[in-house]
């Protein structure tokens, strides 16, 4: 075993400090000693004061010899023996014994006595070594543990000593130091900022418990501030351990510099003053002195390790959306990778381990990829393409790239991982199983017959290893294999094998499981899957388990929904509601859709109003809110069914008092401006067109908050419509050009945007145009419609937009404007091929009306009708046609109809107003 001896010397007064020491040493004897490592304190009051013949304090010097490491103490008396303890250390060391390591410390005092001030000034000069000075235990104690991780890192060993939590530094479970008592922490400004902000949330948290309707949010709040002052305390304990490695060294002015200053808690000052461009101008110079000798060498050294403490410091706090810092890090990243690489070459270990540094520091996805790749050709070159390190390589890039969302890159290095961990393992081993199975899924995407090869050897080795646990995990991944493929005799053949295999185990609820497993898998396809789940409720009537008759039920309500038995569905529902006792308000939401797709709005008003009643009842305030939110944003769809637009609009205010304003990240800032933006619709209804814009700016005010382009865009052609319903053109116009200027930004490639953020910006963008374009159609501007549907059309096809369709509907309905009959009709027909969609038949109709071709217009009309016989500008069109061929009496009923529809949907009182116009003056015409 390997023993670390530390011999303590200070006088008298510095006692405290000396136990302590030493408690801090036993400590880490306790957590190191399973390593092989045994560390021990030796304190001169411990040692037998009649040791021999020698003078007393020549016995503790030979002791002294015997330690690996010294610390002697300073407060504000000189002593003597101190002072020899610290001779025979320190000439020890010059002739390479022990002690290896001396640190010399000096308590900061404002009363020294003469001698220890003279002596603490000679210091440095006699001795050749700074001393360090401490206010505090936490200070000493934090630089001795530095210094002790920097020596046992030169020692083999595994596991973690140090954890740094909740602002502290602690050994074996005990707590030794407070960061906060240590400059390079407690006077760090970005470090205080949040800590002091998690203060103020924890004085909130004393005066509010958690039925206060802002507890949640605050809490993930709290959560969040926590994380980040965890990463912070991390990154400043892991950057302080770099400077202790770096004191071994000769440092450059300026990095000496850098490091008082990051000592002091002055992070930003470090950072400025480690200018990357005058680092690389010293590196440069330093290359071309290589050639020369060592000295280039040592000088390149200098600048490498300045760069990392730069490195370390701009990484401390960084936010991912914090650019201009990012682009700081990848660039001193790629410095240090460069000069690593003049010192070492190319192909070595160290530029490997630089390499691999960049998965810490918080870069995108796609600016981590060259990085690993660089690691990868690093392996290969190093280690040959069947190695572990390799395999770690390729796991790597496969992690990266799909969080980029580069998927082909990520299948490519997928494939090529699994490969290779096949290769590292025998044939007949439960590894190669796994690696073959994984193997298999990789190909399912790219080459189905390969992935269906390795699939049926994984179940054969299976069954060789009579590992029967994966054997039905294979199973029901092959089921799944023959479902996707359509092949109903292979997924009935493998669920019978499947179920006599279970059989034969006499284990009734491991056969009730796969009963249930089968029929969720299989309903979803094919109707007989269901035939599952009634054996399975056979089955569980007979040994009596309450929650597999849950998942019973589930799977046939679910099974209902599908193929749209409602009364089935709504049977199994009130089925699960009463094996919960009715305080499970989830089933009532889907109650609540079946009675509404029956039309049944009383019954599904009586389900949402049991929601709220559930929801009120909630002990937990989250819960309780969001079913009360929950109800009411039901309760507002059943009342829209109704067509009691008011009682919907309030219905939404009401649902607004219990989506929280204050913090808009995630679900709950859609919620906030989802409901806004639902309630201005109601408004428009109601032809209450100021109070819709409030809504609308409401809407988008959260929407900002949390970021959200798309969301933004919406609103901002709300207003624009709002505008366009009160007739104010101007207005409607400012805005519809805002939406455009809005999403300006994010269509420009930015290199720290992913490929599918740049695609959903430009798919924004078309949006934009397509709409500015709809509102120039509907004001008889066509040419301007025109232009604007083209440039949306050009987006459209750059972003592969999924909503094509829409745009070459609209596309076609400009043509027509435009007279271009002949693009018009190739663009709908064309979309027709594609989709039933009730609008092309409406457009064509349009179409043929305008070129007189009445039997086609009156054709295309119908089929229209018959696909959407609710849409009410489709007996519009009907109307039209009738009129313009002579049938009057067939044309008014189509716009009676047409009314009737709008009316009762309180369709925007312009609509209306026109449809009306249209009765009045064909009443007109028949009479005269």
């Amino acid at each position: 075993m390997k023993t670390i001896k530390i011999f303590l010397a200070s006088s008298e007064e510095l006692k405290p400090e000396r136990e302590m020491m030493a408690s801090l040493a036993n400590s880490l004897n306790t957590v190191l000693e399973k390593q092989g490592i045994q560390v021990i304190a030796v304190e001169w009051e411990n040692l037998d004061a009649s040791m021999g013949p020698l003078h007393k304090q020549e016995d503790y010097n030979i002791k002294l010899k015997e330690c690996e490491m010294c610390m002697v103490l300073y407060w504000t008396k000189f002593g003597m023996y101190t002072k020899t303890e610290l001779d025979t250390a320190f000439n020890e060391l010059n002739m390479g014994n022990n002690p290896r390591k001396v640190y010399v410390y000096f308590k900061e005092s404002d009363n020294p006595s003469e001698e220890l001030k003279a002596f603490r000034d000679s210091f440095p000069t006699k001795y050749g070594h700074f001393y360090t000075p401490f206010a505090n235990f936490d200070t000493l104690k934090a630089h001795f543990l530095l210094q002790f991780m920097e020596y046992l890192s030169q020692l083999t060993y595994s596991d973690e000593v140090i954890n740094i939590q909740n602002g502290k530094v602690i050994v074996n479970g005990t707590e030794f130091v407070n960061l906060q008592n240590v400059p390079f922490a407690g006077n760090n400004d970005e470090y205080l900022e949040v800590m002091e902000e998690l203060d103020e949330l924890e004085e909130w948290f004393e005066e509010h418990d958690e039925d206060h309707p802002k507890y949640k949010i605050r809490l993930e709040k709290k959560n969040k501030l926590k994380k980040k002052i965890e990463d912070q305390e991390k990154c400043l304990w892991d950057t302080a351990l770099t400077i202790t490695r770096l004191g071994s060294i000769k440092c450059s002015e300026r990095l000496e510099r850098a490091i008082k200053m990051f000592e002091s808690g002055n992070n930003k000052g470090a950072n400025a003053l480690l200018q990357e461009s005058e680092i690389e101008k010293d590196a440069e110079h330093n290359v071309n002195l290589i050639v020369l000798g060592e000295e280039g060498k040592k000088g390149l050294s200098i600048n490498i390790e300045e760069l990392t403490l730069k490195l370390k410091l701009l990484r401390t706090g960084v936010d991912e959306k914090d650019y201009a810092r990012l682009a700081e890090i990848e660039s001193v990243l790629k410095s240090i990778i460069k000069y690593t690489s003049v010192l070492y070459g190319e192909y070595s270990i160290e530029v490997l381990r630089e390499c691999r540094r960049v998965r810490f520091l918080r870069l995108p996805y796609k600016k981590q990829v060259p990085f690993f790749e660089k690691a990868l050709n690093i392996c290969n070159k190093l280690y040959g393409e069947i190695n572990d390190d390799v395999t770690r390589a390729y796991r790597d890039l496969v992690r990266t790239n799909t969080f980029d969302s580069n998927y082909q890159d990520a299948l490519k290095c997928q494939l090529e991982y699994t490969h290779r961990v096949l290769c590292q393992f025998t044939k007949n081993s439960p590894q190669y199983l796994s690696a073959l199975w994984q193997l298999s899924a990789s190909y399912e995407n790219i080459d189905k017959d390969k992935s269906y090869s390795l699939l049926l050897e994984a179940v054969q080795l299976s069954k060789d290893l009579n590992d029967k646990e994966t054997q039905e995990r294979l199973s029901y991944t092959l089921i799944n294999f023959y479902l996707d493929r359509g092949d109903k005799t292979s997924v009935k053949n493998l669920a019978d094998e499947i179920i006599e295999e279970k059989k034969s185990t006499n284990d009734n609820l491991a056969l009730l499981n796969t009963y249930i497993k089968l029929g969720r898998e299989i309903s979803r396809r094919y109707a007989f899957g269901s035939q599952f789940y009634e054996k399975a409720l056979i089955l569980a009537e007979t040994i009596d388990v309450k929650e597999y008759l849950i998942d019973i039920y589930k799977g046939l309500q679910r099974f209902a929904n599908k193929k749209h038995d409602t009364d089935g569905e709504i049977i199994y529902l009130k089925k699960l509601i009463s094996l919960t006792d009715g305080q499970d308000y989830t089933y009532y939401i889907d109650l609540v859709y079946a009675y509404m797709s029956m039309s049944d709005f009383q019954g599904a008003e009586d389900a949402a109003s049991k929601i709220l009643s559930i929801a009120q009842e909630q002990e937990d305030s989250w819960s309780k809110r969001r079913g009360i939110s929950t109800a009411y944003r039901l309760l507002n769809k059943i009342f829209e069914g109704q067509c009691e637009w008011q009682k919907a609009a309030e219905c939404l205010q009401k649902r607004l008092e219990y989506v929280s304003t204050e913090d808009v990240n995630g679900n709950n800032g859609f919620e906030v401006s989802d409901t806004y933006y639902r309630m201005a619709r109601l408004y428009w209804r109601l032809s209450e067109y100021t109070k819709a814009s409030e809504c609308i700016n409401h809407g988008i005010d959260v929407d900002r908050k949390r970021n959200s382009t798309k969301c933004i865009l919406d609103g901002l052609h709300m207003l624009g419509y709002t505008y366009f319903l009160m007739g104010k053109y101007d207005k409607a116009e400012e805005y519809y050009q805002k939406a455009i200027n809005e999403c300006e930004s994010d269509i420009l490639p930015n290199e720290w945007t992913n490929d599918r953020d740049i695609k959903r910006g430009i798919a924004n963008k078309a949006i934009a145009y397509s709409r500015i374009a709809g509102f120039y159609d509907q004001i008889k501007e066509y040419s301007k419609a025109q232009h604007y549907m083209s440039l949306s059309y050009s987006y459209c096809k750059t972003s592969n937009t999924i909503g094509l369709l829409g745009r070459d509907t609209c596309q076609g309905t400009i043509y027509r404007h435009n007279k271009e009959y002949g693009k018009a009709i190739q663009i709908l027909e064309s979309n027709k091929r594609k989709n039933e969609n009730p609008v092309i038949y409406q457009e064509l109709a349009l179409t043929y009306l305008e070129m007189d071709e009445f039997q086609k217009a009156i054709d295309y009309a119908k089929q229209a009708r018959d696909l959407d016989p609710d849409r009410a500008t489709i007996y519009d069109t009907i109307g039209l046609i009738y009129e313009k061929t002579g049938k009057y009496k067939e044309a008014l009923g189509n716009y009676q109809k047409c009314l009737k529809i709008q009316l009762q949907y309180k369709y925007v009182e312009y609509m209306i107003e026109q449809t009306r116009k249209r009765i009045d003056n064909l009443k007109e015409t028949t009479q005269n």
